[in-house]
């Protein structure tokens, strides 16, 4: 429940973040925006359920061997889009 709402709290910062971007934002660019806007929304929503399912487990290793792989590949993601800026 907690990691929920503290998912909840960072979505609706950046929700928040993102209607102030708009305002400046060109009209053509607020469709791809929008996508990632959604595309952010249900991955969020999709992590507090593999958090849970993760959890129900009750195997400590295996969840933080799970879980740890999608932080790799996450890492990895940041990396290949800070190497574009």
């Amino acid at each position: 429940m907690i990691l929920k709402l503290y998912i909840d709290i960072i979505f609706l910062k950046e929700l928040s973040k993102q209607k102030k971007r708009e305002k400046f934002m060109p009209p053509n660019m607020q469709p791809q925006y929008n996508r990632v806007i959604e595309l952010d929304r249900s991955l969020r929503k999709s992590i507090a359920e593999y958090y849970f399912a993760l959890k129900g487990l009750n195997d400590p290793v295996k969840a933080v061997e799970l879980l740890a792989s999608h932080v790799a590949i996450m890492v990895e993601m940041i990396k290949d889009l800070k190497s574009s800026e």
